[in-house]
């Protein structure tokens, strides 16, 4: 790729405009690192779900790589959560509920469940979670497949304003 501003070449422009907007780029300079960069790349794009950048320099468009690395899946399970964290939401979240379903707060409690669940492997948590919980479960318009929709709490695919929902 090559950029030329004003007769000045920036052979790394692309890549320096990514960098602002993606979470995770590559320079394909090396034939022996280009499969490993291209993994860790795709597997930061799949874990993350979020847009990255591959720079393929035209003096190695013509090299060819081992396809060894593509009968290794691609690690796609995002990190453990960090302990303190999870556990400060969990509680927050507990406390919610119960303060609803005690009648101390006004409101209802539902699950809403999109198109993360997905992506992240977890369809049959989420399945286990509503099933237990059994608050009727929504999904939203993305994330229609990952809720049962044979379930008997299932009220549907939601396009409820999250804007108008208020969480104290």
């Amino acid at each position: 790729m090559l950029l030329s501003i004003k007769g000045y070449f920036r052979y790394d422009a692309y890549n320096l405009i990514a960098q602002q907007i993606t979470i995770s780029q590559a320079l394909l300079t090396s034939k022996a690192t280009a499969a490993s960069e291209i993994d860790r790349v795709l597997t930061e794009c799949l874990v993350r779900a979020r847009p990255v950048y591959i720079m393929l320099p035209t003096d190695i468009v013509k090299e060819r790589i081992s396809a060894t690395r593509l009968k290794t899946p691609l690690n796609t399970f995002p990190p453990e959560n960090d302990p303190e964290i999870e556990a400060f939401a969990l509680d927050e979240i507990v406390k919610l509920v119960e303060g609803v379903t005690k009648g101390e707060e006004n409101g209802e409690v539902v699950v809403l469940v999109d198109a993360c669940a997905v992506w992240y492997h977890v369809k049959k948590e989420v399945d286990e979670l509503v099933k237990k919980v059994r608050f009727p479960v929504f999904a939203a318009p993305m994330g229609r497949t990952a809720v049962d929709e044979s379930y008997e709490r299932y009220g549907g695919v939601s396009t409820v304003c999250l804007e108008s929902i208020i969480v104290t």
